[in-house]
């Protein structure tokens, strides 16, 4: 999965907590299933280990923005922690 290429092997992902690359596939297989969404960078600053962007998801009904703040590792994410506006439960 060329996705998961960006994470470190113990990367965790809060949103709801994902803890490294094995429960991160699973859980990135599981919400992409059948599901075509685009996801466009609004901004995004990085200074050093962290990184942060708000980027819009757009889907077939569905429209909504989320921040993701991110620390890195070298050229790989090692934590992300991801803010949705109101109920952006994709659908």
């Amino acid at each position: 999965m060329p996705l998961m290429a960006g994470f470190t092997e113990d990367a965790w992902w809060v949103t709801s907590v994902v803890r490294g690359r094995g429960e991160l596939t699973e859980f990135f297989a599981a919400a992409m299933a059948g599901l075509p969404p685009t996801l466009m960078i609004q901004d995004l600053l990085a200074a050093g280990d962290r990184a942060a962007c708000q980027l819009t998801v757009a889907g077939k009904e569905q429209t909504f923005s989320i921040a993701g703040f991110y620390r890195l590792r070298g050229d790989r994410i090692e934590s992300a922690r991801i803010y949705r506006e109101g109920n952006a439960e994709i659908s």
